[in-house]
């Protein structure tokens, strides 16, 4: 046995353990050890050093409390005479010199807890107090000096000499009353002795007389015989009373339960578990009536577990648990316990008394003692515990498990006791770990000493288990371990505790990344900030992303540092346009390391571009970065896990529309794209196109073609390059073709361009007379495809509209007439009704009815014979010129003349290219006049040739019979009014106009550079009005390009015309009706106030 002091510090070693222990399990084997029975006070209350096995106090050691713990009944009493005896176990966990094998022993040892004066007698009764001190009466008769009064003893739960009690007796000074009524009480007439039987004897050594004093308060003093001494006091109050000489007398001086054998622990609370009965001699009926009660003891478990009824019943109160109840606290007094007959069980025992029925203070009491055995029935459920195994430092002394994942099987992970509370734990108990396959609990023999001879115990069954993991763990899997223990005892029953053990993490898993290849973009032409630099000056770029890894161990082998590989690989685009401008593409992107285009954050695993991109160049980016973990172990073997990062470049509109030209322009789609960069691109900045006049609408003029150079719409062009042309129009959709801002009216009227394929086509037919050519601006508008902002370029066009022969020439001089005749094709224009040309001859030579509008030269010739004078250069002679317009160009516009009919005598020549008719001979000299009527023919040189209405031209030569004096030459009519029959004198350079004299006009001297002399001759005729049958033609084709205007009423002037007629008719009708309604509304307002009037 080992010796521990109550109330020791903390940190006081119990001598001898730490020698004991080594010798128990041999000095040469290395152990570690462990306090068992974690549930107890004591072991709680101690520690233990897990390699030296030195035993140290850690808590209050409170002997009294130790000595008499339960779980369910508080602390009441204590032997004093009792010594605290308690045993501890340690388990000891011994390793071979081999370190193969590991040796587990449990050590039982027994500490005795030495007392010390640390209680003062006390009186633990729940009555009144005063001046807080507990208040005991006792009653004592008259007269009767040999009288014994029996007091409750105090109580001092220390030991030895601790608990040693004397008494004596004071006066009681109370603070509420006057110090002269207590001097007057004078000493007490009482002695005090014992204890006999826990009750203390109050003897008078006089009379006591109760007419002079019935009530006598005494201050009890009980003092311990330890150092220092301790004092209880309490309040003793005597009542004196008259005299009853007999007392009652129990039938038996102990009372047990019928049968003798006790009662059950699982008997229920309200059964009468006995009665008592007592006989009192006093022969009056006032006296003899008794009435039972317990007697009062310091013990006040008896009183909670057991009542005594007046009429002798004893009842129990309380459930009964035969483990928790401490046999030192089943006896009210130290009276009762020895007087209680032994036994090997426990057992109840207190006194009862019978107080017969005489008034206060005569009545008289007896005393007798109950005995109640308790029976243990096997009804608790096994209590287990457990110690965990390993390193001191991990299973913290015992009271956690851990385990290293992926250790060699098998492996030890606690001791495991399970003891019955029933028969002193001498009940077999069998415990399995039913849930875990992984694990085996084996029962294990404990290392037991040799007993001392006074030990009769019997010691209790071998119920300690070793629990072992025989296959290995996975941390990433089963982070804890979770084991229940089952056991079951032999009355069937069971208790299941379930431990944790944690498994312990080591480096065995590689990081992973969250998948296997990440996505990011970026724009090109982003720029990286100029303040993005470092501490050390590095460059940190723009965040394009963030990779995620994990590890699925723990602590420090889950951290994650992240990097990239140097390896890396670019993607240009595939199709490049053809078009593309060679100086702004490289041949090729120079080979680069990862670390010189992106950085990543080693700890958070955001990535950063360092530079900017270019779409054009650089579609995708691929690389690869590593996730490596950091095992804080030195030897762990550090793993690193891979993941491919994509980094596309979106593409800016960065680049405007380029035109290019359209090699066939009835194809709808043409090749864009080039397999080499080294390909020539053929890029425009104007079109020219040319198409024929009078063609349908929707005729196609030509195509007018855009690419954008930025690679977002590569693919899709290229995509249909290799479909069918049917669909070519969808390649250029990314780009628009339209109308510049500001286009003239004119030019949108007569066009369209489709916005996708760039088809120019006319809106109906042209006419080249109108326009010969188009010339405008075409924009190209390609859209963005992130930040939807638009580029544009500018071309020029140009329409050239080629002649078709589509005119009949008109004869401007002289008029045609009305004819209904027209060309090998329909002419343009259409021959009214009437001929606008008003023609009349006032006094012609000659005229019938039918040529009274053909106009009439009259030539006058010289006087002379009859015969013309050559040398007077007077023949040939010019006459007229006769003219025609075509408003076509070229040959279609080109016209020849002839005289169809009239040169009878082939005396005129006209010009076929200039017109100019040519009098080439003289008159005959038979002939003093002449008439000829001249038809004329003008036609182009279009195929087939278009002619114009025949034109005639009367002719008149004569010689009058008289001259005017001072004429120079012939003359002719009409006079000047109209001179616009004849050629201006600006479209013969050089030449001017012969004089003119009265009224006549004279021709010209020199025509077409040829001299005809002079013409003197005047010719009087009647005159007439020349009017031009088609000045409208005239006005039509001047070069200013003016339209020409009809002579009649156009259809939109009809229009106009009849809309102001409407208009007029529905204004007057308005008028009219307002009229009539304001006239109506006035003759019924004064019919309203003419029937008023009558009212």
């Amino acid at each position: 046995m080992f010796q521990i002091i109550e109330e020791s510090s903390n940190g006081t070693e119990i001598s001898g353990v730490s020698e004991y222990l080594h010798n128990a399990i041999g000095v040469s084997s290395k152990a570690t050890y462990q306090l068992l029975d974690s549930h107890e006070m004591l072991t709680r209350l101690l520690k233990i050093e897990p390699q030296t096995g030195r035993l140290y106090v850690d808590g209050r050691i409170d002997r009294e409390a130790l000595c008499s713990q339960s779980s369910k009944i508080p602390l009441t009493y204590l032997d004093p005479e009792a010594s605290c005896v308690k045993q501890i176990n340690i388990l000891a966990t011994a390793q071979t010199e081999n370190n193969q094998e590991v040796s587990v022993q449990t050590i039982p040892i027994k500490l005795v807890i030495q007392d010390v004066n640390d209680n003062k007698p006390s009186w633990n009764l729940a009555g009144k107090q005063l001046d807080d001190l507990p208040i005991l009466e006792a009653n004592i008769l008259e007269q009767g000096s040999g009288n014994k009064v029996l007091v409750p003893a105090a109580y001092d739960p220390d030991s030895g000499r601790n608990g040693e009690i004397s008494y004596r007796l004071e006066n009681y000074i109370s603070s509420s009353s006057s110090g002269a009524n207590e001097r007057d009480q004078g000493p007490a007439p009482f002695t005090i002795s014992g204890p006999i039987s826990g009750m203390l004897q109050l003897t008078p050594f006089q009379p006591i007389d109760y007419e002079k004093q019935s009530v006598y308060d005494l201050l009890l003093i009980a003092s311990d015989a330890g150092e220092p001494t301790n004092v209880g006091r309490a309040h003793l109050r005597v009542n004196v009373i008259d005299v009853n000489d007999e007392c009652p007398v129990f039938t038996q001086q102990v009372f047990t339960p019928p049968g003798g054998r006790g009662i059950s622990e699982r008997t229920h609370p309200g059964k009468v578990i006995l009665n008592v009965t007592a006989i009192d001699g006093d022969a009056s009926e006032r006296n003899s009536r008794l009435t039972y009660s317990m007697v009062p003891s310091s013990n006040r478990l008896i009183g909670e577990i057991f009542s005594v009824h007046p009429d002798g019943r004893i009842i129990l109160r309380h459930w009964l648990d035969y483990e928790t109840l401490e046999p030192g606290l089943m006896a009210s007094s130290t009276s009762a316990l020895r007087e209680a007959p032994p036994t090997e069980g426990k057992q109840f025992a207190f006194f009862v008394k019978a107080t017969d029925s005489a008034p206060p203070p005569y009545e008289k009491t007896g005393t007798a003692l109950v005995v109640i055995p308790i029976i243990d029935e096997n009804d608790e459920r096994p209590i287990i515990t457990s110690r965990f195994l390993g390193s001191p430092e991990l299973v913290k002394h015992g009271e956690a498990g851990v385990i290293t994942e992926n250790s060699s099987v098998p492996v030890r992970l606690a001791y495991i006791q399970a003891r019955d509370p029933d028969f002193e734990g001498r009940d077999s108990v069998e415990c399995t770990v039913p849930d875990n396959e992984n694990l085996s609990l084996r029962r294990v023999t404990p290392f037991t000493h040799r007993s001392s001879s006074d030990d009769v115990n019997m010691p209790p069954k071998n119920n300690d288990f070793l629990l072992s993991l025989e296959e290995p763990v996975d941390r990433e899997t089963t982070k804890v371990l979770q084991v229940r223990i089952h056991c079951v005892d032999e009355a069937n029953n069971t208790a299941d505790l379930l431990i944790n053990i944690r498994v312990l993490d080591v480096n065995d898993e590689t990081p992973t990344f969250l998948r296997p290849v990440f996505y990011f973009s970026v724009n090109e032409n982003t720029k990286v900030p100029s303040d993005g630099n470092g501490a050390n000056g590095t460059l940190q770029g723009y965040r394009i992303g963030r990779v995620i890894a994990y590890d699925k161990d723990e602590g420090d082998n889950a951290k994650i540092k992240y990097g990239l590989l140097p390896t890396i690989e670019i993607e240009e685009p595939k199709l490049r346009p053809s078009l593309f401008p060679l100086s702004d593409y490289g041949q090729e992107v120079a080979p680069t390391q990862a670390f010189d285009l992106f950085r990543i954050d080693s700890i958070t695993g955001e990535l950063f571009a360092l530079r900017s991109f270019d779409a054009e160049k650089e579609k995708l980016i691929k690389l690869k970065v590593i996730a490596v973990d950091q095992p804080s172990d030195p030897t762990a073997t550090s793993h690193t896990g891979t993941a491919s990062v994509y980094v596309q470049v979106f593409d800016m509109n960065d680049w405007s529309p380029v035109f290019h030209q359209v090699v066939d322009n009835t194809k709808p789609n043409q090749q864009l794209y080039a397999p080499s960069i080294l390909d020539e691109p053929t890029t425009v900045d104007s079109y020219q196109f040319s198409i024929k006049e009078n063609l349908p609408a929707y005729t196609l003029v030509g195509r007018i073609s855009a690419i954008d150079p930025d690679v977002s719409f590569w693919g899709v062009i290229g995509s249909v390059n290799n479909s069918n042309g049917a669909d070519g129009s969808r390649a250029l959709r990314s780009v628009t073709i339209q109308f510049a801002q500001g286009t003239a009216p004119y030019v949108e009227n007569a066009f369209t361009i489709h916005s996708a394929s760039g088809q120019l086509r006319t809106t109906g037919p042209l006419d080249r007379e109108a326009y010969s050519n188009y010339t405008f601006n075409v924009v190209a508008v390609d859209r963005g495809p992130v930040d939807g902002i638009s580029r544009t370029s500018t071309a020029g066009v140009t329409v050239l509209v080629e002649d078709e022969n589509d005119n009949d020439p008109v004869f401007v001089r002289p008029a045609a007439e009305v004819a209904d005749t027209r060309g090998p094709e329909e002419s343009f224009f259409e021959e009214e009704a009437l001929s606008p040309l008003s023609q009349s001859i006032e006094s012609p030579p000659t005229s019938t009815t039918d040529t009274d509008h053909i106009p009439v030269v009259a030539v006058s010739l010289p006087v002379g014979s009859g015969s013309v004078d050559v040398s007077s250069n007077q023949i040939p002679r010019p006459l007229i010129r006769i003219e025609a317009q075509d408003p076509d160009a070229g040959a279609n516009g080109q016209i020849r003349y002839a005289i169809t009919s009239g040169n009878t005598d082939e005396i005129f020549y006209l010009d076929p290219n200039t017109g100019s008719l040519v009098l080439k001979t003289v008159l005959p000299a038979t002939k003093e006049t002449s008439n000829y009527l001249l038809q004329f023919e003008a036609c182009d040189q279009g195929s087939p040739p278009r002619c114009a209405n025949p034109a005639r031209l009367r002719i008149v030569l004569g010689r009058p019979a008289a001259s005017k004096s001072g004429s120079p030459g012939g003359s002719v009519y009409p006079t000047t009014q109209d001179t616009n029959l004849y050629l201006q004198s600006n479209r013969f350079p050089g030449n001017s106009l012969a004089s003119v004299k009265g009224s006549v006009i004279g021709y010209p001297e020199v025509w077409d550079g040829e001299s005809y002399g002079d013409f003197g001759t005047e010719w009087t005729s009647s005159r007439f009005k020349w009017e031009d049958k088609h000045r409208h033609l005239r006005e039509e084709y001047e070069k200013s390009g003016v339209s020409y205007r009809r002579s009649g009423v156009t259809v939109s002037e009809a229009v106009v015309i009849c809309v102001a007629v409407i208009f007029a008719v529905f204004l007057c009708a308005a008028l009219v009706l307002v009229y009539l309604v304001r006239r109506k509304s006035i003759y019924f307002s004064i019919g309203g106030k003419q029937k008023l009037k009558g009212e």
